[in-house]
């Protein structure tokens, strides 16, 4: 590894400028859990005050996040403390990575850590900035640290898992038109988090078009469709009289969009009445289990927990 022998800046920070954020714990899988992004800006030099440039393999050998209080470097066993650092980010970061900070002589260098929490217990955890020259006493800027005195406080929150009736349910009368000889009747649905939004879904088959059902002859074809939280778009549904029906579909972002479409003078190839299982999540990693079935004589879409 580069040798060096000071630490003349050091300092960790969030991009918020603020020295304290809440984080959602995550009980199951950390990997799919919230993520607060921390950033070390620092700049060190060799014995005669020039400043040694690190590779990104360097500074992670000798740059970590540390316990404010008692200096200990925070592990990526979230098992061991219920706080994980790590210098992989997933989906659900809140807190974007900070640029380098720079002055007219010198560039400060710096890693991020994304910091999840595995065990919710209404505590908060200080984190410092620990550097370890070769063969020196390890820097810290926390309580038992040097003269660099910086940390950050994340507060642990617990997970939610949303029940249906947290969220709101939308109907939107989409277009009524005739393609062909087939009159169609598009409403999309829409679920939403008041005052928030949804980032990531799965589905339990296709991520498209996960439900057909058709009823009996006394009815029109009934598709019901979800289409992945995205941007908006026009998906072009194709019947086997090569009628092509164009259904628009995202047209509120950050909220699930599904669709019940019906088609007269039109009998659909496959049946499946089970009702459709969704998972979402919002910006943070929580998550909601969503069941939604055909109702009131296949003239709505309902909503339930799954």
């Amino acid at each position: 590894m580069s040798k060096f022998s000071y630490v003349s800046y050091l300092d960790v920070n969030l991009s918020s400028g603020s020295d304290r954020a809440s984080i959602y714990a995550s009980t199951t899988d950390e990997r799919v859990g919230n993520q607060i992004a921390v950033t070390i800006n620092f700049m060190v030099t060799d014995k005669n005050y020039q400043q040694v440039i690190l590779t990104n393999e360097e500074i992670k050998q000798c740059v970590f996040l540390g316990d404010y209080h008692t200096g200990k470097i925070i592990s990526s066993d979230v098992s061991s403390t219920g706080w994980a650092a790590i210098t992989d980010a997933w989906d659900y970061v809140t807190s974007d990575v900070t640029n380098n900070y720079q002055t007219p002589q010198a560039v400060h260098q710096s890693i991020t850590y994304y910091v999840s929490c595995n065990d919710y217990s209404t505590r908060s955890c200080t984190f410092c900035a620990v550097v370890t020259p070769d063969g020196g006493a390890s820097i810290v800027t926390g309580a038992k640290g040097t003269e660099f005195d910086s940390g950050v406080t994340l507060t642990s929150l617990p997970e939610i898992y949303y029940d249906y009736t947290q969220l709101e349910f939308d109907r939107v009368d989409t277009q009524n038109k005739t393609y062909g000889k087939h009159a169609v009747d598009q409403d999309n649905y829409y679920v939403s988090i008041p005052g928030g939004t949804f980032k990531n879904d799965w589905y339990a088959s296709s991520p498209t078009i996960y439900d057909s059902v058709n009823s009996d002859d006394n009815h029109p074809a009934l598709y019901q469709m979800a289409f992945s939280i995205g941007p908006q778009g026009t998906y072009d549904l194709t019947l086997s009289d090569g009628t092509v029906i164009p259904m628009p579909y995202n047209e509120r972002a950050g909220q699930l969009c599904l669709s019940r479409i019906t088609i007269k003078n039109y009998t659909v190839p496959s049946v499946n009445k089970g009702s459709s299982y969704i998972r979402v999540w919002d910006v943070y990693g929580n998550s909601a289990y969503l069941n939604f079935t055909p109702s009131n004589d296949n003239d709505n879409i309902s909503i339930s927990n799954a």
